[in-house]
Parts: C-alpha cells; structure tokens; sequence
C-alpha cells in the first residue's frame, strides 16, 4: 500500500512538473515540449504501476499530443498504443479500438505502414467478439495498407478475416464482395489453394441468397482454369450447383457433409449446414455427364465398346484356331 502511495505522489510530481514546464514566464518565452512529453511518460508508467488506469490514460494522451505538436508521430502513436492497451485492461474495447486507429494514422504519418497495420490487426482481433463490424473496418484498413505495400498475403488474410465476420453477421452480399478481393490478392502470388477454399465460399454465399446463375457463373469463371479445374474443390462445387439445379437434396447435403466441406473454416462451414436444396429445381443448365468425375457416362461408354471389341477380338481368335 506504501509503494502504491509513493508511486501516486512521485506520478502526481511528474505531472505538476509536465504542466509548468509549458508556462512561459519574463524569462522564458518558449514552452519546453520536450520536458513536458518525458515528465507525462514518467508520470504514465508511476500511475501506471500502482493501478491508476485512468491517471496513467490521461497521462499518455497528453504525452500523445504534445509528441503530435511537435511531428514525432511515431512515438505519439506508441503513447495512443499504451493508451488503448490501458483501456483494454479496464473493458473499454470500443474505446481501445479508436485509439488503435489514431496510432495507425501517426504510424503512416511517419512513414511506417508496418506498424500501422500491425496496430489495426491488433484493434481488430481485439474487438471482433463484441464489436464484429467494427472489427470488420479495422481489418478492411489493414488490407488495404498492406496493398498499397505490395504485400498481397497480408492483405488477403485481413479481408478475408473480415469476410468471415461478415458471413457470421449474415451479411451475404458484403461477405461476397470481400471474399472476391481476397481471391484478388491471392491472384497476385498465384495461390491457387487459398484460391479455391475463398471461391468455395463465393459459390456458397450466391445459393444462400438463392441466386443460382451468380454461382454457376462465377464456378464458370474460376473453376474452368486450369489450375483449378482438376481440384476436389472444382469437382465438389459442379456436383453441388448441380445438386441444387435439379433439386437433388440427397446429392446435395452428401456434398455439404463431405469432410472437404466439414474441415473448413467456421464460418464456410455454418454457410454448409445451413443451405437449403429447394424442393423444386429450375433445371437451367443442360448438366451431362460431370467433367469432374472419374468415371462419367461418356467414360463408361467407351469402357463397354473397348471391352465388346475386345470379346470380338478373342472370339475371332478362337475361331481361327478351330
């Protein structure tokens, strides 16, 4: 309890100390920022130690201020940083949350994207339980940093992140429109596996919202490549679209409960378990035979008329003989 006091007093000091180090007198025409940032730093780590949150808050953010005033934007956002890991241990996430953007805008003020996009990857995993859309827009700003960085991995994680937090929210046509630019980034370093699992996802999304041709179109279009084409995903995806076309639910929820399906992320797998088959087909696309399977009708045609040649062949062969 002693230490707690002393502490307090010696914060309260470096406080006083900050405040008068700003006044100008006959004297002394210029207040000395630098003083008064050190002393509200000292006094943030002394209210800091004895539990003082809010002390120890203001005490960063006045330390904030005066390192903006004065453009040293990346310590500023450090001190905005300490601010919202303060709010963080008191429950204020929302809170915490706009602070970590204030220290992202100093980061790229000062011309460290890193950190800023580090510091928004933080805000957003800090709060995506309880404030998820707001987690959403973090992760959106950090993908985009990171694009302009030319680091497509990084930038793909963070929107596909909030991709996932958008089908949570049911939030259908968003999560499309986010999952389309993680398989964007992804283009960019040629991941075909990450590729497929984000298209997997787009094809679920347009049969939630009952809108069969946005899918086949978009299976059309990425499916088709041949680096994709071959791929369980591909396979999976046609038998699926096909399953809900000509209203098989059999066929369907085989596909949906396949461990292809079941091992992904949580969020692709709720979209699984909760798609309907309608009970009536449209019956849009002439299917045919899959391109997909390894034994289709075409396959097993030309297997019977090999074989039947084949029979004839021996036969023949065994008349000659007699």
């Amino acid at each position: 309890m002693a230490m707690n006091e002393k502490k307090l007093n010696e914060g309260h000091a470096h406080m006083r100390t900050a405040e008068n180090s700003q006044k100008t007198s006959l004297f002394k025409w210029k207040p000395d920022l630098d003083v008064a940032i050190e002393e509200y730093s000292k006094a943030a780590v002394c209210f800091r130690t004895c539990k003082a949150y809010d002390l120890a808050k203001n005490a960063y953010l006045k330390a904030a201020e005066l390192q903006a005033q004065t453009n040293a934007k990346f310590y500023a956002g450090k001190s905005y940083e300490q601010v919202a890991l303060l709010c963080k241990e008191t429950k204020q996430l929302e809170q915490a949350a706009e602070l970590l953007e204030k220290a992202s805008a100093m980061f790229m003020d000062h011309g460290t994207p890193d950190s800023a996009r580090l510091v928004l990857e933080k805000g957003a995993k800090m709060v995506e339980q309880e404030f998820p859309l707001k987690a959403v827009h973090m992760y959106k700003k950090a993908s985009a940093i990171a694009d302009n960085e030319d680091r497509p991995n990084n930038a793909a994680e963070n929107i596909g992140k909030a991709a996932r937090i958008l089908i949570h929210q049911r939030k259908l046509e968003q999560s499309i429109e986010y999952l389309k630019k993680e398989i964007h980034h992804h283009k960019k370093t040629q991941n075909w596996p990450m590729i497929g699992k984000a298209a997997v996802g787009v094809i679920m999304l347009y049969l939630h919202n009952e809108d069969f041709a946005g899918g086949f179109n978009f299976y059309e279009d990425y499916f088709k490549c041949p680096e994709l084409s071959d791929g369980d995903d591909a396979m999976y995806m046609y038998r699926l679209l096909k399953a809900y076309d000509t209203a098989d639910e059999a066929a369907g929820r085989a596909i949906l409960d396949s461990p292809l399906v079941r091992h992904m992320d949580n969020a692709f797998a709720k979209l699984a378990r909760d798609l309907a088959i309608p009970e009536t087909g449209t019956s849009s696309q002439d299917w045919g035979p899959s391109p997909h399977d390894p034994i289709d009708e075409i396959a097993e045609a030309t297997a019977r008329l090999a074989a039947d040649d084949y029979c004839e062949e021996e036969e023949d062969e065994e008349l000659d003989l007699l």
